[in-house]
């Protein structure tokens, strides 16, 4: 090879070990943001189903309430029964 071809084949090199260097960085950088969005949805996942959770307890607790006050609404028209029923406005 001449002096000339080495000095282009060197920057050739050069050239190409630069390119495969940001494309490695940039491979990186992706993986390193898909990592983070991962667990960012992690995150925000376990903060959905605990408010899942705290929603579905609440309605259990207010079913129970419910039916707590249907009976005790039944009570008291069972004890009162000439009085005219307190569930018939519904």
């Amino acid at each position: 090879m001449t002096p000339e071809q080495i000095d282009i084949f060197n920057h050739n090199v050069h050239i190409d070990n630069n390119a495969t260097e940001l494309l490695v960085n940039i491979s990186t950088a992706h993986a390193d943001s898909i990592g983070k969005i991962i667990a960012y949805l992690d995150d925000i996942t376990f903060i959905w189903s605990l408010w899942f959770f705290v929603l579905a307890l609440w309605t259990l607790v207010l079913s129970i309430g419910h039916t707590h006050v249907e009976k005790r609404i039944e009570e008291l028209e069972d004890n009162r029964p000439e009085k005219e029923p307190l569930l018939s406005n519904f």
